[in-house]
């Protein structure tokens, strides 16, 4: 009985952690977003995939930082999830 007693503390601990680094790193997201727009009236979204002739694009702004990131792949594996489940999509 105690070794599933501390199995679970830490399970519980472990997602614990997860959850508290996950909601402070989207909170940093929201505060740099909320700060440019109302600091310089930049308004962008941290994240934008955008679909080009070449592939697909992950743009992503954020900390004063920007990056470009090749996701032709994952939206290909994306469209095919949603097109064998029958789910609306672009």
């Amino acid at each position: 009985m105690a070794l599933v007693r501390q199995e679970w503390r830490s399970f519980w601990l472990g997602f614990g952690i997860t959850m508290f680094v996950l909601i402070t790193g989207l909170g940093l997201l929201k505060v740099d977003y909320e700060g440019r727009k109302l600091s310089f009236g930049d308004d962008t979204p941290v994240a934008k995939v955008e679909r080009t002739a070449y592939g697909t694009e992950l743009k992503v702004k954020a900390f004063g930082r920007k990056g470009t990131w090749d996701v032709t792949g994952l939206d290909r594996a994306w469209e095919f999830i949603c097109d064998f489940g029958c789910i609306p999509h672009e």
